[in-house]
């Protein structure tokens, strides 16, 4: 009996209460963090895509709670100890549960938690055309209208005595005991992280257009900053004041954070801290002196003088960002993810593979096989690799045979071959160093399956071929962009459409005959199709867009 396995959005929805108890993610918490806040008690809070990250810094301890959306926007939090998310909606995590507050239609980022107990947010109101600022006090909203600024703030930060400083991309706005200033300036703020206070009446403020700093003194510019004088990149776009006075600043394009320790500025990255990564997501100062920083491989911390950084150990992966998966016979499970990381489970603890030198995104692994004698084989957006011990980099397969860039698909047919696709053809590894390919300059191939009866089943973006002898033996051209080929238990092949987003199609090759179609309105999450796979009860897993 066939059957297909969609996974979609409605399903999880509506049997949460049963899903919710049957999956262990495997998720790096530290990673890819960004906004970041630390609460009076010193617990430490900050995005992740959807999470909502609490960190424990005394027991090392790291837990989450998801967010309705993955959009980014400030974390702040308050002095009951509740946190704030602005990310689309607003919201609030308090006593372990998480309450989302549908506000006016809009759009806005900037969010802060005032001293008095108020958590104050800016938002584009579409119905008014206009920026407004909102505060949440006593247990509801309000929208503030009587500000001196009809801009959205993009960012929000308060003075210890409770005066609100709001910057607008036509100055600042100042808020003090129930009055209103401003003080016009033209800049760009980019973010709710790009301004700080740093002393009574002293606003330094992230000035993008002009990759500088700017200090203001009760609303008056006092002093500029620039690369000239020691900032590190061309695009300050974070900036956070600590207890003892320095100011930090990290570079949108990964260039580190600036320290100012009160006379001069000092370069802070992966060279001379403790920084896991030079790709700051957020900074936040703690209330003992500490600051903390997420960043694109793990969260750090530097207090007293000293760093320590967080990755996640063996306990979990080592990114997040997985494009394949595959078990090999001894039931350990490997994935590949992007910058050329492969990882796997020995059992116990999760373990890295192969970790390519070259850091930053892409370099996504696309699939996965295994070969004889523990041979790994890598379809990798660069080029085919292959794991014996050491890694093994094929460019061409073969001395005069084709470039193997951009290898999407590998296949481990019953004689133990391996067959690529990459973008310049089909090529097949034979063993020994021995390798066959077929250029297909102007019909570039998407997959690869092998049927019961041995016949290997090619999809491209001209249509559909199958191999017997290394001869083309059927040609269906009216099936194109087949992303993703599978072969059921009875020797059925399920054909997934890629671009030309026609769903899902059960295909007996060996008669030519169209079985069944599948899409959205079957309960397909997507009709623009990834993967397929066969399991062994003869269920259908398909993975979409």
């Amino acid at each position: 009996m066939r059957s297909l396995v969609v996974v979609s959005v409605a399903i999880v929805l509506v049997g949460a209460c049963c899903l919710a108890q049957q999956f262990t993610h495997y998720q790096n918490l530290f990673l890819d963090g960004k906004e970041i806040d630390v609460g009076v008690d010193g617990v430490v809070w900050y995005k992740m895509g959807p999470q909502l990250v609490r960190f424990d810094p005394v027991l090392e301890a790291a837990s989450s709670f998801t967010l309705p959306s993955s959009r980014h926007g400030a974390v702040a939090v308050d002095t009951n100890g509740a946190v704030w998310v602005y990310c689309g909606l607003i919201c609030r995590v308090f006593e372990g549960r998480v309450e989302t507050f549908m506000l006016p239609t809009g759009s806005g980022s900037a969010l802060a938690a005032a001293p008095d107990g108020s958590v104050w947010a800016s938002q584009f109101r579409t119905e008014l055309q206009r920026g407004v600022l909102m505060r949440y006090k006593d247990g509801k909203w309000e929208d503030i209208l009587d500000g001196p600024s009809t801009r959205v703030a993009s960012a929000i930060c308060f003075e210890e005595d409770g005066t609100g400083w709001f910057v607008h991309r036509n100055g600042l706005a100042r808020y003090a005991a129930g009055e209103w200033s401003f003080f016009p300036y033209d800049f760009i703020v980019i973010g709710p992280a790009g301004a700080a206070v740093r002393g009574p009446g002293e606003v330094w403020v992230v000035d993008q257009v002009a990759a500088s700093v700017i200090v203001f003194k009760d609303g008056n510019q006092v002093q500029t900053y620039g690369v000239k004088d020691g900032l590190a990149g061309e695009s300050p776009y974070i900036i956070e004041c600590d207890r003892a006075g320095r100011v930090w600043v990290a570079d949108l394009w990964g260039a580190g954070v600036s320290m100012f320790d009160g006379e001069r500025w000092n370069v802070v990255d992966t060279l001379s801290s403790g920084l896991p990564s030079n790709e700051i997501g957020g900074i936040a100062a703690g209330p003992d002196g500490s600051v903390y920083f997420t960043t694109s491989a793990g969260l750090a911390r530097f207090k007293d003088g000293f760093w320590t950084s967080h990755r996640g150990g063996e306990d979990t992966v080592a990114a997040n960002d997985i494009w394949s998966v595959a078990v090999n016979e001894q039931s350990q499970v490997f994935y590949g993810a992007c910058s050329e990381k492969v990882g796997y489970f020995d059992g116990s603890a999760w373990r890295i593979l192969y970790e390519s030198a070259i850091s930053g995104p892409g370099g996504q692994v696309y699939d996965i096989e295994f070969g004889p004698s523990h041979t790994i084989w890598l379809a990798c957006s660069s080029n085919l690799k292959v794991w014996r011990g050491s890694m093994i980099d094929y460019r061409r397969a073969g001395r005069e045979g084709i470039s193997l860039y951009s290898t999407r698909r590998v296949l481990r047919d019953l004689a133990d071959r391996v067959w690529i696709c990459a973008a310049a053809g089909v090529a097949r590894y034979d063993g020994a160093y021995r390798w066959t390919s077929w250029q297909t300059a102007e019909n570039r191939p998407l997959s690869l399956c092998q049927d019961i009866a041995g016949l290997v089943w090619i999809g491209t973006e001209a249509g559909l071929a199958a191999l017997e002898n290394d001869t083309v033996v059927r040609w269906a051209p009216q099936y194109q962009y087949v992303e993703a080929i599978a072969c059921d238990n009875d020797g059925m092949l399920w054909l997934g459409f890629g671009v030309s987003e026609r769903g899902v199609l059960v295909f007996d090759g060996e008669h030519n005959e169209e079985i069944a179609w599948y899409t959205t309105d079957d309960g397909l999450p997507s009709n623009r199709i990834n993967c397929i796979a066969c399991d062994d009860a003869n269920n259908i897993w398909v993975g979409t867009n």
